[in-house]
């Protein structure tokens, strides 16, 4: 099943539907915020083959990861799990023939995190 799928700190798994969008208006002017559209899942079925690609991300910019995964339609070409590993690392295991995309997307981002195993 194609998709974004995240395992949060608590454990809870749930798979991203979308986002939400709006303008804010502030003192400082006016500017865009979201809000990700999820649900949540009991439990999500690994593939039996392995990722085509295993990475680890910063914490701190999960969101802004899925939000330009979404910007890419990416979830409706790929299985992506994120998996929380600990407080300042996520792990992204990535399914399907445009792998390489969503690699590109979180270095550019400059959010690849070499993690010692």
């Amino acid at each position: 099943m194609r998709g974004i799928y995240v395992k949060l700190p608590n454990n809870t798994w749930i798979k991203v539907k979308g986002k939400l969008g709006g303008i804010i208006a502030g003192k400082s002017g006016k500017r865009a915020g979201y809000t990700l559209i999820a649900e949540s899942i009991n439990k999500i079925h690994k593939n039996k083959s392995k990722p085509d690609i295993v990475f680890h991300i910063s914490s701190t910019k999960v969101t802004k990861y899925i939000y330009r995964l979404l910007d890419k339609k990416l979830d409706s070409k790929l299985k992506i799990i994120i998996e929380y590993v600990r407080p300042e690392i996520y792990k992204v295991e990535v399914y399907g023939k445009e792998f390489k995309e969503a690699y590109k997307i979180a270095e550019e981002m400059g959010i690849v995190r070499k993690v010692k195993v």
